[in-house]
């Protein structure tokens, strides 16, 4: 005998970034895979509150707008860039 259930199960279809609200859609062009995803939950004395979960969904653009300065970046091949 065979025996069934009935489950729910959520797919992710879209990445949104919470800076500029870009869209884009996982499958449909290569702009999801350069999202970046921060999720922490806040340690002790953190300035964030202990326990407090921290995420964010940013793109790309943002990515390089407000932290771009600091990014340290290397090629493939393992040389910096500047």
């Amino acid at each position: 005998m065979k025996k069934f259930e009935e489950k729910t199960v959520q797919s992710l279809v879209a990445l949104k970034c919470d800076c500029c609200g870009r869209e884009s859609r996982i499958g449909d062009d290569y702009e999801a895979s350069e999202f970046v995803s921060l999720d922490f939950v806040g340690g002790y004395k953190s300035i964030f509150g202990d326990g407090t979960h921290v995420s964010i969904e940013i793109c790309q653009y943002c990515l390089k707008d407000k932290l771009g300065t600091w990014l340290k970046t290397t090629s493939h091949e393992g040389e910096k860039n500047e």
